[in-house]
């Protein structure tokens, strides 16, 4: 009867049920052969090691620790020879500073100086002291943390020397490189302007493919911006706690260098002088306290501005967007529906708000060029 037949217990038995006298069962493990290394070698290894990897414990410690006088005098006579070849003539007690045969104070010397190039046997401790040799093994040491010593770094060096030798190695023409950064095709070309008002768009091989391509000199090609213009400038930094306003004049513009000459006032004030305002610029003598500056990029003219104003250091602008910061503000005409005389109190003569360079560059790309 299968119900009367025991069951085979599954569980782990018990630490009281477990015969301790029982020979424990062993595991078969394969044996693994082991490499016997060279005790000359793995010394070897590791001196190379601390001699040229990047990790090695000299980068971590005072190199005067190790190499100074007291260390010195450990050595065996035989590995202090071998060193003190290495050492420069002024590290041993029998130098003389001695001057060159060519040299036109050699006929002044005394000849019973004796000659700095015998043989040099005793050592000079304080060379372990000198600046010069610190500062050279700390040289070293840094070295040795930007891994120089390294095979790696070798071979990197030893494929330049090769390179020079082979004429090969050159850096890239800057002018190169700076087409290969503003390709040509994505740039407008400047024409000279064949008539007073909106000039016709110029013929380009490729037409720009978004707002950003467009630069200052398409906006004074296109009439977007012109002498009379004021361009107002507002930018409020926050983590400085100033808001700085400045209203420039634009006197006139240069199709053919992409150059906008403007007139600002000196210092914090942020409003031209009523005779600017109401008088063509070019006709007028500006006074004392107005600044002259010709600028090709909204860049460079809120460089300028923030330089007159002064209350910033250029350390301490962020970054941002000077498209986004002038607003164009241009003098009313017959032919304006809102046209209305302008009130003599206006600081900008009745200008009205054109709108940002950024909105107006937006505008023109699409009613242009897209």
């Amino acid at each position: 009867n299968m119900a009367d037949r025991p069951r085979r217990n599954t569980r782990k038995p018990l630490p009281r049920d477990v015969d301790w006298n029982e020979t424990p069962r062993t595991t078969a493990q394969r044996g693994v052969k082991r490499k016997m290394l060279d005790p000359s070698a793995a010394k070897e290894a590791e001196i190379s090691k601390m001699l040229t990897s990047s990790r090695s414990v000299l980068t971590q410690i005072d190199i005067a620790e190790i190499i100074n006088a007291n260390t010195w005098d450990l050595l065996s006579q035989d590995v202090q020879s071998v060193l003190m070849t290495l050492l420069p003539a002024p590290a041993f007690r029998e130098f003389q500073p001695a001057v060159h045969p060519s040299h036109p104070a050699a006929d002044t010397v005394s000849g019973s100086q004796s000659d700095s190039s015998a043989p040099s046997t005793t050592l000079d401790k304080n060379i372990f002291t000198d600046a010069h040799f610190l500062a050279a093994a700390r040289t070293f040491q840094d070295h040795l943390a930007s891994n120089w010593l390294s095979e790696a770094h070798k071979e990197k060096v030893q494929r330049y020397e090769q390179s020079v030798r082979e004429g090969t190695a050159s850096a890239p023409f800057k002018d190169d490189v700076w087409l290969a950064d503003h390709p040509v095709e994505n740039e407008v070309p400047v024409d000279p302007p064949e008539s007073e008002g909106i000039i016709p768009m110029p013929n380009r091989t490729k037409r720009p493919t978004n707002p950003n391509v467009l630069r200052l000199h398409d906006l004074i090609q296109h009439s977007v911006i012109m002498p009379g213009d004021i361009l107002a400038y507002s930018r409020r930094f926050a983590q400085l706690g100033l808001l700085i306003e400045k209203d420039v004049l634009i006197v006139s513009v240069n199709p053919r260098d992409s150059s906008v000459t403007v007139l600002l006032e000196s210092g914090t004030e942020s409003r031209l002088p009523t005779v600017l305002i109401y008088n063509e610029a070019a006709s007028v003598d500006p006074p004392l306290t107005t600044r002259s500056m010709t600028v090709t990029t909204p860049s460079m003219l809120e460089t300028g501005i923030l330089d007159v104003d002064g209350r910033i250091d250029r350390s301490k602008r962020p970054n941002g967007n000077p498209w986004k910061r002038l607003s164009v503000w241009r003098e009313q005409t017959q032919t304006d529906n809102a046209f209305a005389p302008p009130d003599p109190e206006d600081p900008r003569g009745g200008r009205q708000n054109r709108g940002t360079l950024f909105y107006l560059r937006d505008g023109l790309f699409y009613d242009r060029f897209a």
